[in-house]
């Protein structure tokens, strides 16, 4: 069983099971805090129910702007106002039980009905090809390559990155 929970600061200095693995990428503890103080309910880790072990985190936000009219034009302008996924990530020993569909089910929930987001989007490494199936089987697309979003692996040449969105 597992329950999902909002991320709280002491989950930093529990979560290397998650991120210890080369397709997670890792940022600073002020980051990570940052995302919490801005977008607490954008911010939510999945644990084994049993242990109280973190099996996995979704860190995201909202960005963009509400749809207005410009008044030179008289027409509206497209809506950006959307849910950003900076990382969705679980530990290795709790993948494929459905964990990062149940991260993201909550956050697109939040964006839509907290934050009145029109899609979300995110970032994925090409090579990642089981995080870009589950991500197309999701509903995204691929929209964009950004050339070396992502700092290299072995041997340490950047990567690409694949904006995908859903609608």
């Amino acid at each position: 069983m597992t329950t999902v929970r909002p991320f709280c600061a002491r989950d930093l200095f529990a979560f290397n099971n998650v991120n210890m693995d080369h397709w997670t990428e890792t940022y600073s503890n002020g980051f990570y805090l940052s995302y919490l103080a801005q977008w607490p309910d954008m911010t939510l880790t999945a644990c084994a129910a049993h242990t109280g072990n973190l099996m996995g985190y979704v860190l995201g936000k909202a960005e963009g702007k509400e749809p207005r009219t410009d008044p030179k034009r008289r027409k509206q302008q497209e809506p950006t106002l959307h849910g950003h996924i900076t990382a969705v990530t679980v530990a290795p020993e709790y993948r494929r039980l459905g964990v990062a569909h149940m991260l993201m089910d909550f956050f697109e929930y939040c964006s839509e009905h907290v934050y009145r987001g029109y899609f979300v989007d995110l970032f994925v490494r090409p090579s990642n090809k089981k995080a870009v199936d589950m991500y197309e089987k999701r509903g995204y697309s691929v929209y964009r390559r950004v050339h070396a979003y992502y700092q290299g692996m072995p041997p340490n040449e950047p990567e690409d990155g694949y904006g995908t969105y859903e609608k």
